[in-house]
């Protein structure tokens, strides 16, 4: 009765109220169809109270064996939706890992369908939690069967996949094959969701299929009345991903979203979402987007209180990308303000991001980032490397003027040395010589041992790759390469973004979904509701404490003594523009290559404005003019 009433649209509360004490009473006779229903059913129209979550995963747990395809796939997917309600998290881990291994054994004996298929892999994603075993079964049946399935099924699927952190090449070459075929099936949710799963999978569309990357590009024109703020944001930071910006559909997407905000209004969390999908594409200085941003801003400006930690970081990372600091003063630092109270609340790459953001202004007095570092501290173990490179470029920059920031440097950078890197084993993420090269950096500038073997051993690992093809700047007398740039091609790319910090490696993206609130997506971000539990991507780093000791401990270890140890705001081997003799010509060869900025400090500016990247024997020559060696 309760799955018919939902699926006719009613939602009584006085009849769902009195379902549910029928369920609390009569628990132990309701059979998996029973369950699966209910849960489903709940999860449509978000219902949660009064409901024992514990009770019913108990029951689950103990019916899981008789579940068929469909009500495993219908109570994964209600469990999912509801997950935010449930206080008991390690019970709904277990009903997930219990049941994943039933959805395996119908893998196995070819009794999944393409929507049970696609159900299960948006189920897991959405909590976050791996079964290798079943994922890889979902991924087979994908790539076999993917003309089978509906778009809807596809992009959730893509969806799940990109979530997971999976990324099968048969794969998803399979479900690119599919979107080129059936491209105008797809609603905007559709291909802007299914298009920034396949660019965060690693899928390089713009390479191995230009015509549907203009096939996709001929659709955004057309039928860009018909995308939503969210559809808007998702497609630009896939967009960005990919490192296509087809100017006519950016501006036909702003022009869109010009027209919503004029007519019911932008909210502030698809505003912070909009300004930094356009920041991520470069694409800020023409005649459609310029008045967008305005718009955005006068946006931000009214509801910045009402935003969420995430959603101020995006905001704070995106004004310092686009160069616009002193323009947009009091928006930045009404966000480093902000910051203050919600740091606790940011995900780990919002928070290496804010930091690097924040060390590019003159915001963020002491105790912000006393309060920052500490965070990072907390966090240390469920960072990338990406969020690494982030935090301790920042303080090593600030710990210039705040001296107690080499204590939280020294302790992270410890954490550092003890990750793995390996390709089959990697707790890190994916290195980039971009972030190697910053991480030297960080360490010179603080004067401690920055542990050749270490980075002997990461340059040479299986998962390095470099972040070719990419523009370079001098930042703070850094030589810094983008991974995330425009393509060099749009006529309007800002002359005045500063490239570096947050576009690297997944970090800063919201994770689009096309059933959940933009607010609650955002929220999560990129971290998994589950991550609390275990430290599943470190297993081996399951007690922070026994690493975080004494800061002799750690100045031991990193080689450090009084007598290298580098006085406060500067370094032994400084790179600042105010080194050594040798680093001042460096500093002149510098000026030959990017000019000066006031009082004869390195400009942030582009290296070329006509052929915006470089090949990476460019980069090294240039790297080596910045003061660091051609080999990282």
């Amino acid at each position: 009765m309760l799955w018919a009433h939902v699926k006719v649209g009613l939602s009584d509360a006085e009849f769902l109220r009195a379902v549910v004490a029928y369920l609390c009473e009569h628990l132990s006779e309701y059979v998996a169809q029973d369950i699966s229903r209910s849960i489903w059913a709940f999860a449509k129209i978000d219902w949660y109270e009064g409901i024992d979550f514990s009770a019913v995963c108990d029951r689950i747990l103990s019916q899981a064996d008789k579940y068929n395809p469909q009500d495993l796939s219908m109570t994964l997917w209600g469990l999912s939706r509801l997950i935010p309600h449930i206080s008991d998290r390690s019970r709904v881990k277990m009903v997930f890992e219990r049941c994943g291994y039933v959805a395996l054994m119908h893998a196995q004996a070819g009794r999944l369908n393409p929507q049970d298929v696609a159900t299960i892999l948006k189920s897991f994603g959405r909590v976050g939690i791996k079964h290798d075993d079943l994922i890889q079964a979902c991924q087979a049946c994908v790539a076999q069967f993917a003309s089978k399935f509906s778009c809807e099924d596809l992009t959730s699927a893509a969806w799940g996949l990109c979530k997971l952190g999976y990324h099968d090449a048969v794969c998803c070459d399979a479900i690119a094959r599919q979107l080129d075929e059936h491209l105008d099936k797809y609603s905007p949710a559709q291909l802007s969701t299914c298009l920034w799963a396949l660019a965060y999978m690693g899928v390089d569309l713009a390479a191995k299929d230009p015509e549907l990357v203009d096939a996709t590009a001929t659709y955004v024109k057309s039928k860009s009345f018909r995308f939503s703020t969210a559809d808007i944001s998702t497609i630009f930071s896939a967009y960005a991903r990919m490192g296509v910006c087809d100017c006519c559909a950016i501006d036909a997407l702003a022009d869109r979203a010009n027209l919503i905000n004029s007519t019911t209004g932008l909210g502030a969390q698809d505003a912070a979402m909009l300004l930094h999908g356009i920041v991520k594409l470069g694409h800020t200085a023409s005649s459609s987007v310029m008045p967008l941003i305005e718009e955005i801003c006068d946006v931000l400006r009214d509801n910045l209180s009402s935003l969420s930690a995430q959603s101020i970081s995006l905001c704070l990372w995106s004004f310092v990308r686009m160069g616009q600091v002193e323009d947009y003063s009091d928006l930045v630092e009404d966000c480093a303000k902000k910051l203050r109270d919600d740091a606790p609340e940011l995900a780990p790459h919002c928070l290496s991001n804010s930091m690097w953001a924040l060390a590019n202004t003159s915001y963020g007095d002491a105790a912000l980032w006393e309060e920052l570092a500490e965070c990072c501290v907390k966090q240390v173990t469920t960072f990338c490397i990406h969020d690494y490179a982030n935090v301790l470029t920042a303080l090593a920059k600030k710990s210039r003027e705040v001296p107690t920031l080499k204590d939280s440097f020294t302790r992270i950078a410890a954490m550092l040395f003890v990750m793995r890197v390996d390709d089959e084993n990697c707790s890190c993420g994916k290195v980039t010589k971009y972030d190697l090269g910053r991480l030297r950096w960080s360490f010179r500038e603080t004067g401690m041992n920055n542990s050749p073997a270490w980075f002997e051993g990461v340059s040479s690992a299986p998962a390095i790759h470099d972040a070719s093809l990419s523009p370079m700047v001098v930042l703070d007398g850094v030589a810094e390469v983008d991974p995330q740039p425009c393509t060099g091609q749009c006529p309007h790319v800002a002359p005045r973004m500063v490239v570096g910090g947050g576009a690297g490696i997944g970090s800063f993206t919201r994770m689009p979904s096309q059933d959940t609130a933009s607010d609650a997506a955002t929220n999560a971000g990129n971290k998994s509701v589950l991550d609390g539990l275990t430290p599943s991507n470190m297993p081996h780093l399951a007690d922070p404490s026994r690493y975080l000791t004494g800061l002799s401990d750690w100045q031991q270890m990193l080689g450090m003594s009084a007598a290298n140890a580098a006085a406060p705001g500067g370094s032994v081997e400084s790179v600042s523009p105010e080194g050594s003799v040798d680093e001042q010509q460096h500093q002149q060869q510098e000026q030959q290559y990017y000019g000066t900025g006031p009082e004869g400090s390195s400009a942030a500016v582009p290296v070329s404005v006509k052929n915006t990247f470089l090949n990476f024997e460019d980069q090294a020559n240039m790297l080596a003019a910045a003061g660091r060696p051609k080999s990282i």
